[in-house]
């Protein structure tokens, strides 16, 4: 699987993960940096915010239940400023919650546990997506 990178290749793509526990979101950014992208990493909701404000991101990955603002709040946000940026939620929350996450606009729900090439995979497979996409894509 070859990631999408600009001509040059000096650009990688940027995945946000956004998690509150501490142990799975270094391992999270780890098993995405070994992949291959630069990943920024936000605790909660409102530091994810911040972080895009910084930073460009191509993929955000967020948990669902976290203190402050949630996944979800979070990702009606980032569809309302930044509507072409695929949001992947990583949870073990209900199967609910994953159907109105859908129906929001998540472009993948990942159940906790996760396997990491499956993880991988659904990165990958946003960024391509969001790449040809006239509707969500980042690259048009």
């Amino acid at each position: 699987m070859q990631l999408p990178v600009d001509i040059d290749g000096d650009n990688l793509p940027r995945v946000l993960v956004v998690e509150d526990n501490d142990l799975i979101r270094a391992l999270l950014c780890t098993v995405l940096r070994e992949a291959g992208y630069e990943v920024d990493d936000a605790r909660e909701g409102r530091e994810a915010l911040l972080r895009m404000g910084e930073h460009t991101c191509d993929v955000v990955l967020t948990d669902y239940h976290m203190p402050g603002m949630d996944g979800m709040q979070l990702l009606k946000v980032i569809k309302a400023w930044w509507p072409r940026i695929p949001v992947v939620f990583i949870s073990g929350e209900p199967d609910l919650l994953r159907q109105r996450a859908i129906e929001q606009g998540a472009y993948a729900w990942l159940s906790k546990p996760c396997d990491t090439s499956l993880l991988r995979l659904t990165v990958h497979a946003a960024l391509c997506d969001a790449a040809i996409s006239p509707t969500r894509g980042l690259l048009q």
